[in-house]
């Protein structure tokens, strides 16, 4: 498994501000909007190195909030193989808009919460 890049998240209270958040990164950082999509509750722009996060549903963001970084990884099976037996499972592998994820906290390292993602589907 390589980390073939990390996407910083930012996660907003609610749906107007993940759109504000967007329409300003676009403009001030000229980041251009590589991907939009909605997944279990909540709305994703994805704008180059990082991604904005929101929903008006609060308990969508729960496991979100959490994340401390994104590893975009060539191998999602071969990640879960090497991660979860020294990590605090928060979502189980999955099916995403984009390719797949899982989130861990290490709990045998630093405590932190990765999402590892594979960007299979999204045209990265």
């Amino acid at each position: 498994m390589n980390i073939v890049n990390v996407i910083f998240p930012v996660v907003v209270e609610n749906l107007a501000a993940q759109k504000a958040a967007s329409d300003y990164y676009q403009r001030a950082l000229g980041l251009p909007v590589k991907a939009e999509f909605q997944h279990a509750g909540f709305t994703v722009s994805w704008l180059g190195p990082m991604v904005v996060v929101g929903a008006d549903d609060p308990a969508a963001l729960e496991v979100a909030r959490q994340v401390d970084a994104i590893f975009v990884v060539d191998d999602l099976e071969e990640a879960w193989q090497q991660v979860r037996s020294e990590s605090q499972v928060l979502i189980e592998p999955e099916t995403v808009p984009t390719g797949g994820r899982f989130v861990v906290r290490h709990t045998g390292g630093d405590g932190r919460v990765i999402e590892y993602l594979d960007l299979r589907d999204a045209g990265a």
